[in-house]
C-alpha cells in the first residue's frame, strides 16, 4: 500500500494511506439517521416525514429519547432557525423553523 502522506516530528509519525477495500460505515455502525429531501436524488435513510416541519414536529412530540431536555433546548432558543413560542391567547406551543430558500418562518404544528 502506498502512503499518501508522512509527516513526523522527533516524537511521533503520521502516515496517511489509501484504503484499498474501503467499506460503507452503514454496513456494520450506524450512528443516526439520515433525513433528506430532493426531488430529483434519493438521499439518506427511508423516511416518510413529508417535509422538515413534519420532521420537526416529530421530533419534538414523539421523542422518548430527549423528552422535557429536548423541549427547553428548543425554547431556550440556542437552535439556529427552530423555535417554540408560546401562544397565550389559545394556551399553547407553537413550533416554528425557519425556511432558508423562502426566507420566511413556518409554524409547524401547536404542542399542548
Amino acid at each position: 500500500m502506498t502512503n499518501a502522506a508522512v509527516v513526523s516530528d522527533s516524537r511521533y509519525k503520521l502516515e496517511i494511506a489509501f484504503d484499498t477495500d474501503p467499506q460503507s460505515p452503514r454496513e456494520w455502525d450506524n450512528l443516526g439517521t439520515m433525513v433528506c429531501w430532493h426531488n430529483r436524488h434519493s438521499f439518506g435513510d427511508d423516511h416518510s416525514y413529508s417535509d422538515m416541519g413534519d420532521l420537526l414536529r416529530s421530533l419534538i412530540t414523539d421523542s422518548k429519547m430527549y423528552g422535557d431536555s429536548l423541549v427547553s433546548y428548543v425554547k431556550s432558543g440556542k437552535i439556529d432557525g427552530l423555535r417554540l413560542e408560546y401562544d397565550k391567547s389559545n394556551r399553547e406551543w407553537n413550533l416554528t423553523y425557519y425556511d432558508d430558500y423562502f426566507k420566511k418562518w413556518y409554524s409547524v404544528s401547536s404542542l399542548v
